[in-house]
């Protein structure tokens, strides 16, 4: 989630802007070398290319992040989650 073209901190310490997501990763817009289909959630868990109960991990993500947004305590940009391994792994907002 960006809001800007890079990291902006104000007077307070807080984070005011973030860098749109293609800034901070420009490998999300890199041409994808062989067309994939397009899978809905329910056919790609059916050819066991995503787990069960990623949706719902995302979704505590996403809601704990707004929660901490709204609080002023966001103090990360990105979660990076791996349910095989167990492990999830935030980006901390650094200036």
């Amino acid at each position: 989630m960006g809001n800007g073209n890079a990291l902006t901190i104000n007077d307070f310490g807080q984070c005011t802007h973030l860098p749109y997501p293609h800034i901070a990763e420009p490998d999300l817009i890199a041409p994808i070398s062989a067309p994939q289909p397009e899978l809905s959630c329910a056919d790609a868990l059916q050819a066991n290319l995503q787990s069960l109960t990623i949706n719902t991990m995302m979704a505590a993500w996403g809601m704990g992040m707004l929660h901490r947004l709204l609080m002023g305590t966001l103090d990360y940009s990105r979660v990076d989650v791996n349910l095989e391994d167990g492990v999830a792994r935030v980006q901390k907002i650094t200036h």
